[in-house]
């Protein structure tokens, strides 16, 4: 068996393999499927992909003889052809997807490229602009002055949420995005996502579209934040544990959970909870934790891979809002609020030869307590560090405290606060 998918309501169940056909299952006692008519027959090779349509009404397969196929599933005990196959790949087709709104279809092939079609009419689908090119695979140079290149079977296609993005994995180890603004010219967005050391096999967003997944035969399976469509970014480290290269992946349709299933035999669930947490209270956090909040700069040395976000709105270059001996130390407290299920623990610790600073016991007192010369100013290193217990995930924070001490043994003014580093890290 090479494909298989549930229809939108649930009832039926579609499946496809090297037996040239596709078959549907009715669903209505999922303790007893039973088949749905006669198998989809018309396919001269193994039939690779299967999709249903948005709306439920139709099916599209895809095969090894190079074509995909639509069915009308009006009927679901006698789905018909709708219209003439699709042609134009040059091998089999790989992959098959439709578009959220139904009308357009995206096929993926062995040749190395994507295509989009029209299917304002399913009767008479139509090539939507030039085919999708660029996953390539360099060759050996064979002796001569200019490296030699061969196009990169594309293995998975999906489209975005909202269906203006559109991705393909391929062979050449990269992931593509592709800008569907307008469907008969799709652009590339950005550069070629990279990391995987395989081919990449399949690829899926986020119900809520701002979280691409990759897996491939390089047994990992990779996050990438899509905040930023044009630039993105890696989030964490690859996701391991698979023994063998990783086939496909889905969201939940919460988005918080990840399956992954690979040529060991193993499917996986990776829960996303507390990433997706993270992710959508990184003011918040990045606000509570600095006090001062951080500047674009600031922002993309320690928040790198997710776009400048405005924190503690006023800190920065503002003498309203600012105290005129320079920001507070960030107040210690066993228990402030960083977003649902944070606890922000606030302790010293040292730094070499430098001393200790004990912060303040309330947001009104301006100041710490150490022991240095009288007269002198100078920094220390102090720490925070954020953790999310239910799921494992810790922030971490070094802020640099400048102080101009008054005396030997008493309170100094602080002066300047600077973060040094955010880390966040999975327990």
């Amino acid at each position: 068996m090479r494909s298989v998918a549930f229809s939108p309501d649930g009832n039926t169940l579609v499946t496809a393999g090297d037996d040239r056909t596709a078959r549907l299952w009715d669903l209505t006692d999922r303790t007893a499927p039973r088949p749905l008519g006669q198998p989809l027959t018309g396919h001269t090779g193994p039939v690779r992909s299967v999709a249903f349509s948005p709306d439920g009404n139709a099916l599209v397969t895809a095969g090894s003889d190079g074509t995909a196929r639509l069915w009308d599933l009006t009927d679901r005990t006698a789905p018909r052809p709708l219209g003439q196959p699709l042609t134009g790949h040059n091998g089999p087709v790989n992959a098959v997807t439709f578009s959220p709104d139904g009308n357009t279809l995206a096929t993926a092939g062995i040749d190395g490229t994507a295509r989009l079609w029209d299917l304002t009419d399913r009767t008479a689908p139509q090539p939507l602009g030039e085919p999708l090119t660029g996953h390539i695979l360099p060759l050996a140079s064979s002796g001569t002055l200019f490296p030699l290149f061969s196009t990169a079977p594309v293995n998975a296609v999906t489209f975005s949420p909202d269906g203006n993005t559109l991705a393909t994995a391929g062979s050449d180890r990269t992931t593509r995005l592709w800008d569907l603004t307008d469907r008969t010219a799709p652009q590339p967005l950005g550069e070629p996502l990279t990391g995987h050391t395989g081919p990449v096999r399949s690829v899926a967003f986020s119900p809520d579209g701002n979280t691409l997944v990759t897996a491939g035969d390089d047994r990992t399976v990779r996050l990438w934040d899509l905040t930023d469509r044009t630039a993105p970014q890696p989030l964490g480290e690859p996701l391991t544990g698979h023994t063998g290269p990783v086939r496909s992946v889905a969201f939940s349709p919460d988005g918080n959970t990840l399956v992954t299933a690979g040529s060991d035999g193993t499917a996986r669930l990776w829960d996303l909870s507390g990433l997706n947490d993270l992710l959508s209270h990184v003011v918040e956090w990045a606000c509570s934790i600095t006090g001062q909040g951080l500047n674009p700069d600031q922002w993309d040395r320690h928040i790198s891979g997710l776009p400048y976000q405005e924190t503690c709105p006023g800190s920065f270059g503002n003498p309203a809002t600012s105290p005129s001996r320079g920001p507070a130390a960030p107040p210690a407290a066993e228990m402030v609020s960083l977003g649902p299920g944070w606890i922000l623990s606030s302790f010293p610790v040292p730094s070499g030869s430098q001393p200790e600073v004990n912060h303040p016991t309330s947001p009104d007192d301006p100041y710490v307590v150490i022991d240095l010369k009288s007269g002198t100013t100078d920094s220390v290193l102090a720490f925070y560090e954020a953790v999310l217990p239910s799921q494992g995930y810790r922030v971490s924070r070094t802020e640099r405290v400048s102080v101009r001490f008054s005396g030997h043994g008493v309170t100094g003014d602080v002066i300047e606060t600077q973060p040094v580093s955010i880390v966040i890290v999975k327990q």
